[in-house]
């Protein structure tokens, strides 16, 4: 009788070779990469990630001093409900003004556009994001079409603005789809990133331990700054400011360049082309803003922005100047996206009477509050529907 028996598990080791290790870990490998680049093919729309929440800064449209924004994203990215083979599919493109920001999902005018037609005719899927600009838009547009994604109304509405960085997917919204991934070499190891960032990272007790560790390094390592001479343009303080006479505001000359002009309709009618290549109609939509002569008083008393004009001494750009600028640019989009090939509608000419009337349409310079929304979803079901705007 043997005192002591060999081990069961330095048998295995004697089997199993480095050679033969590596070859396991290499297939393992590609299996994974294929799961990664075959499911935004095959995962279903039925499928959604669990509901997101966000909270941001109370704006005047909510009582609280800080509100939670719930809304739900699908496997591809977008904001909505679940597809439940309605007739009609509608998809959103667009920025801060098109995802409504400061809304609930349910209060958003992409939701209330459902309602406007009859119960389980319409679907919509809202891939606009906060702060997202063109080139967002126009790597998203390809990537959807690469993916044979198709709608039957595309709806689009920015503010054309010159985006300071180039394209990138992992810029837009549809960059928190559950299967997307970056266009890197590999695939499989940024998702599984993502995911345990998702689960265990992004928990709120250790986002809290990191964002204090990270502030008391800064604290440590930081230079004396200056003193700035403006306050930050869309810190929601400035409304105290603005409404207290503290800051002067002054109307400056708006002109559009040639080469304003020129870049305006070279992206919407490139936009144009990619949105045709994923929805049988185009919509693009002007950009609204909260400005007109004959206001009632409280729209200008929601505004927050301040746009600097000079520093010695402060002086900003008035609310009429700012408006300006958006709707020379609005001037030149529509236009282009008609010879283009999409549909247009005027939004802001349409809602821009009933700042004469009421001040409850936007808690600043163009992010809609709920009466807003509704108004807005309004006009843009009776335009799809083929009647009037107004």
């Amino acid at each position: 009788m043997k005192l002591f028996q060999p081990s069961g598990i330095w048998r295995f080791r004697k089997e199993v070779s480095l050679p033969r290790l590596a070859v396991a870990a290499v297939l393992v490998c590609l299996s994974a990469e294929g799961v990664c680049r075959l499911a935004p093919h095959l995962v279903g729309d039925n499928v959604h990630q669990p509901l997101h929440a966000v909270t941001l800064p109370c704006h005047e449209a909510c009582d609280q001093q800080r509100q939670d924004l719930r809304w739900r994203t699908n496997a591809h990215g977008a904001r909505g409900e679940l597809y439940h083979g309605e007739k009609t599919r509608i998809a959103v493109f667009g920025t801060s003004t098109s995802v409504d920001v400061s809304l609930d999902q349910p209060k958003a005018w992409s939701e209330v556009l459902v309602r406007q037609f009859p119960a389980g005719s319409v679907h919509v899927e809202n891939f606009a994001r906060d702060g997202a600009s063109n080139n967002e838009m126009e790597i998203l547009l390809r990537h959807m079409a690469e993916l044979g994604r198709h709608y039957d109304v595309a709806i689009l509405m920015d503010h054309w603005r010159r985006a300071p960085e180039p394209p990138s997917r992992k810029n837009t919204f549809h960059y928190s789809a559950q299967w997307y991934a970056d266009s890197g070499l590999l695939h499989a190891p940024e998702l599984i990133y993502e995911r345990l960032n998702d689960q265990y990272l992004r928990e709120p007790r250790l986002v809290a331990i990191k964002t204090a560790l990270s502030g008391l390094w800064r604290n440590s390592t930081a230079q004396a700054a200056p003193v700035p001479v403006h306050p930050f343009a869309l810190d929601t303080k400035n409304r105290i400011l603005r409404n207290n006479g503290t800051v002067k505001l002054v109307d400056v000359p708006v002109e559009m360049s040639p080469n304003r002009k020129s870049f305006i309709t070279e992206r919407v009618s490139t936009l144009v082309g990619l949105a045709k290549r994923i929805a049988t109609r185009v919509l693009v939509m002007s950009q609204p803003v909260a400005y007109d002569p004959h206001e009632v008083p409280g729209v200008g008393r929601r505004w927050f922005s301040l746009y600097p004009v000079s520093d010695n001494p402060p002086t900003y750009k008035s609310d009429k100047s700012v408006a300006e600028a958006i709707r020379q640019t609005n001037a030149v989009a529509l236009p282009a996206a008609r010879k283009a090939g999409a549909d247009t509608l005027d939004l802001d000419a349409l809602i821009r009477p009933y700042l004469r009337q009421r001040d409850d349409l936007f808690i600043d310079k163009w992010h809609f509050a709920p009466a807003g929304s509704r108004l807005a979803a309004t006009f843009i079901a009776r335009h799809l529907k083929g009647g009037p705007g107004a």
